[in-house]
């Protein structure tokens, strides 16, 4: 009985071993990633897997928006975005334009908490904003000794 018991147990040593490394060779295959960028038709998924080294490349660039891309800075941070982001968005759109376009999307829409992205609702004269109207219409309805 000895023996079958040997025999049962190695089996059951090789069956978990295979187990386990086709659950590794499966891991392995879904965290490979391809070089092109999220296209999801949302533009902010451009954004999602950049590493500091390109934030940084888009701080920079941010800072220069405004000036001609006739300055050498350009070339300099175009070759740095480049090399941080692997060519990753090189073939796309105009090149420096594309850069530009996406260091103000970046540090104007993402960088910033939504909370200061609510804008000024024209439609309630003597708010700031919706979330100001919202607390004032609250208290107005629970609080019997607020006065507005």
């Amino acid at each position: 009985m000895s023996d079958i018991d040997e025999i049962i147990s190695n089996a059951a040593d090789i069956a978990s071993d295979m187990a386990i490394d086709e659950i590794n060779r499966t891991t392995k295959e879904a965290h490979t990633y391809d070089k092109k960028p999220v296209n999801t038709g949302y533009y902010s998924h451009k954004f999602i897997d950049l590493n500091d080294k390109a934030k940084e490349v888009l701080a920079k660039v941010y800072l220069i928006r405004r000036d001609s891309y006739k300055k050498p800075e350009w070339a300099d941070l175009y070759k740095d975005w480049m090399i941080a982001t692997d060519r990753k968005y090189h073939n796309q759109g105009e090149g420096l334009k594309e850069l530009k376009t996406m260091a103000v999307y970046y540090f104007e829409k993402i960088k910033q908490k939504q909370d200061s992205l609510v804008k000024k609702d024209t439609r309630m004269p003597g708010f700031n904003s919706l979330k100001d109207y919202a607390q004032h219409e609250l208290r107005r309805r629970t609080d019997i000794e607020y006065d507005y």
